[in-house]
């Protein structure tokens, strides 16, 4: 059991799912080619449910074999699994090509040997429709991987024996002996005739051939060769019966020396195995986790070659060539969070101490680069490189805010969301003094307790340079009625980008700036019901317990709110943690379905329990006007 936990543990963590859900990231700059490889991975291949059974199989034989079936126009449409005892990999067969690769396919195995004479029952494989992967930890194997298990095979074998010769050394040695004295009034020569009757009398047991129906006394050989029958003469009347004691020796030294021996060859930390002894403290488990997850690590970049050989085949299948076929890259999820929070505390502390050594003069930064975070020159180039270019686009995405920094009536609320601004500043310019103060005071009625309107000048008259200079200074929207621009106003609002709204109509006028000022106010958390779910069963799982449910109406989300009622009284409110829709995780569950629940704060759930689930969405407020 050991060994199966091994693999599946190692499996099991090679395929751990990231943050989003997904077995195996996809990164490419161009979209078209990232979805025909999550096309190929997650609905062609199903690597979501296959690639644990591929990884757990390179791990037990050191190889694992994928024929892929591959047409012109749709490139890999299936892959079929090969037994590792009837693939043979040849190397070095053409002279003119070192490089050539083929696989044999062939019954008989490894043990017919690799020819080059093809026999009827073989056939052969190009290097290309076929993904080799394989353990290559020892070089002695070439051109074969090493099974992960290799080093614990010897400790195995010898742990095995050692617990079988230790069974039968308990079975033989467990069983208490029975010493029996039989004494009376019998004449010496007779004592020898009276033990063998006595040992007849007492050591043959019944027994009936089922098949034939015979009777007869079969001896019980065990106690026959265990129990001691001893003829003593002397004071007593009666006969006695004593008892020896069995086997107490329970040591096992011997067979836990073993044990450790083997999951020492097996590298897999003793907790993940359920053995908890020599387990001191969180930094140990900790540093395991790490080590452990170094030893996932180079098995997912062995998986992650032979994945990206199946994406290469299945694009230039495609059609795709040049920059497109290699325009991506695929990585597995690290096991260990512990193991990636290490990583970054690392550069964290070489960034520091590289800051200082360059803040102190005392090196330079090609020093630093090289020495600290190992970049050769031409690495350290290309950085220097993409950093100034990163910086120029920096400095235009800079001057480009400068220019676009300007309140204006559009960009308003998104400056508001940014914590920048909750007031408007307002130039109010007007054809008459009449219209300035018939507007002023439409302004009056808009609600101001969240959000005001600050009016730096209200005057009648052209908007003249002066206008916009103030404008510009104070970060101000100009709001002209039924008025006209001086000359080189507008073009001196052009160039210091200031906002400038002309109107005709009153209400108009009043309908954009208090929609400017609602785009000011916090956004409204408003509650959306998803649906209703019914507690059918409830089972105890570890320390917790699961929730079998029946949606009854809507749908029920993952990481969505729930709110449990009991008799229509809430007792539980917070966050659905786990959903699962036939023992699978699943996103979320639509109505007239069942799936199982879990929540991790809350295990008291009682059959007929209600579970409403909503989201808390944001509204935009509106300001109603007084009259």
């Amino acid at each position: 059991p050991i060994i199966a936990a091994a693999l599946d543990i190692i499996s099991d963590e090679a395929t751990t799912r990231n943050e989003y859900g997904d077995v195996l990231n996809i990164n490419s700059s161009d979209e078209n080619v990232r979805k025909v490889l999550q096309n190929l991975f997650y609905d062609i291949l199903n690597i979501e449910f296959n690639l644990a059974t591929w990884i757990r199989n390179m791990c037990k034989y050191g190889d694992m074999y994928l024929k892929m079936e591959v047409s012109e126009k749709f490139g890999v449409y299936n892959v079929i699994p090969l037994s590792v005892y009837e693939v043979v990999r040849e190397e070095g067969t053409d002279p003119e090509n070192p490089s050539y690769v083929r696989f044999t396919m062939d019954p008989n195995g490894l043990a017919s040997g690799a020819t080059n004479t093809i026999r009827r029952d073989q056939f052969q494989l190009e290097n290309y429709e076929v993904a080799h992967f394989r353990l290559l930890t020892d070089s002695n194997y070439l051109p074969y991987g090493r099974s992960f298990l290799e080093p614990a095979r010897k400790v195995f074998k010898q742990l095995m024996l050692m617990e079988d010769a230790m069974l039968i050394h308990r079975i033989m040695r467990a069983p208490e002996k029975r010493v029996f004295y039989n004494v009376g009034a019998i004449p010496p020569d007779q004592v020898e005739q009276f033990m063998a009757e006595t040992v007849n009398k007492m050591k043959k047991t019944p027994y009936i051939d089922q098949a034939t129906g015979d009777y007869n006394l079969k001896y019980n050989m065990q106690n026959i060769t265990e129990d001691f029958y001893v003829p003593v003469r002397g004071n007593d009347s009666s006969t006695k019966i004593d008892t020896t004691k069995g086997l107490e020796y329970t040591s096992i030294e011997d067979i836990d020396y073993l044990k450790h021996k083997m999951m020492a060859a097996l590298k897999i930390p003793k907790p993940f195995l359920g053995y908890e002894e020599g387990v001191e403290g969180k930094s140990t488990l900790a540093g395991m986790d790490i080590r452990f997850a170094r030893t996932v690590e180079r098995i997912q970049r062995i998986v992650e070659s032979e994945l990206t050989k199946i994406a290469l085949v299945h694009l230039y299948a495609q059609g795709f060539n040049d920059e497109q076929l290699v325009d991506f890259k695929l990585e597995l999820t690290v096991p260990s969070i512990i193991y990636e929070q290490e990583k970054i505390e690392l550069y964290t502390a070489k960034s520091a101490v590289s800051q200082q050594l360059v803040d102190q003069k005392l090196f330079s930064k090609d020093w630093v680069y090289e020495n600290i975070f190992g970049l050769s020159p031409d690495q350290y180039e290309n950085e220097k490189e993409a950093r100034t270019i990163a910086s120029d686009r920096a400095d235009k995405q800079r001057q480009s805010r400068l220019l676009q920094g300007r309140v204006t009536l559009t960009t308003l609320s998104a400056q508001a969301q940014e914590g920048e601004l909750k007031e408007l500043n307002l130039i109010l310019k007007g054809d008459v003094q009449g219209s300035v103060e018939a507007i002023i005071g439409s302004l009056r009625q808009i609600p101001q307790n969240e959000v005001q309107i600050r009016m730096l000048l209200a005057t009648a008259g052209e908007i003249t340079e002066t206008d916009i200079d103030l404008a510009a200074a104070s970060n101000a929207v100009i709001i002209g009625f039924n008025t006209t621009y001086a000359s080189g106003a507008r073009q001196a609002a052009d160039e210091a980008g200031v906002d400038v709204r002309e109107y005709n109509i009153i209400y108009k006028l009043l309908e954009d700036i208090q929609g400017a000022l609602e785009g000011l106010l916090e956004p409204e958390l408003v509650e959306e019901p998803l649906g209703q779910t019914e507690v059918r069963a409830v089972f105890p799982v570890g320390r917790g317990a699961v929730a079998g449910c029946y949606v009854q109406s809507g749908k029920l989300v993952r990481n969505c709110k729930v709110r449990v009622r009991r008799y229509n009284k809430v007792v539980y409110e917070g966050v659905l943690d786990s959903l699962k829709r036939m023992k699978e995780d699943a996103r979320e569950v639509n109505a007239g379905y069942e799936c199982g629940i879990g929540i991790d704060k809350f295990h008291d759930w009682v059959e007929n329990d209600i579970i409403e689930s909503y989201q808390l969405v944001t509204k935009r407020r509106t300001l109603t006007m007084t009259k």
